[in-house]
């Protein structure tokens, strides 16, 4: 092969390599629709959504015993604007918590993915919770929860929480 035609196989392979650049970044990220609610792969899907069920079991098992501690320890497990509004729900109902020994054991029997883009996941969780109170019978308590993870440099964090 001559030295021209290395140069221009080389030329080729570079206008092609920066054609499919281009189309990349004209196309940009693909967006969610109701009609597709979810663009990212199942592995990045199903991590998040993994993650939003054990963050959430986390967060909801509480107890009057070390009711502060459980709150900070869950909000390392959210976004510092979540944690806020986190912190100042819980500040609200320690009382409450100590008052009646409130314990909460909550787990998690199903989730799934309901919107999912590289930044962000909506999982749909569905919460069993057992709460007791001054060692009473524990009264279980089904609950609905869309909890919104937003992608950091670490992992996944709750951003929100709304319980059905």
């Amino acid at each position: 092969m001559t030295g021209r035609r290395v140069l221009g196989a080389v030329a080729l392979v570079l206008a092609a390599v920066l054609g499919v650049e281009v189309y990349y970044l004209l196309a940009g990220t693909p967006t969610v629709t109701d009609e597709r609610p979810v663009v990212v792969g199942d592995l990045t899907a199903r991590s998040a959504v993994d993650a939003a069920a054990q963050d959430l079991a986390e967060i909801a098992s509480t107890s009057y015993r070390n009711y502060d501690q459980q709150v900070e320890q869950a909000t390392t497990l959210m976004t510092p604007e979540f944690a806020a509004q986190y912190r100042a729900t819980t500040a609200s109902l320690a009382p409450t918590f100590r008052e009646r020994e409130r314990e909460v054991a909550a787990q998690v029997v199903a989730s799934a993915v309901v919107r999912a883009t590289d930044h962000e996941v909506q999982a749909l969780v569905f919460l069993d919770s057992r709460v007791s109170e001054q060692g009473g019978e524990p009264v279980l308590l089904p609950y609905r929860t869309l909890v919104t993870m937003t992608k950091a440099d670490h992992g996944w964090l709750v951003s929100d929480i709304k319980t059905q």
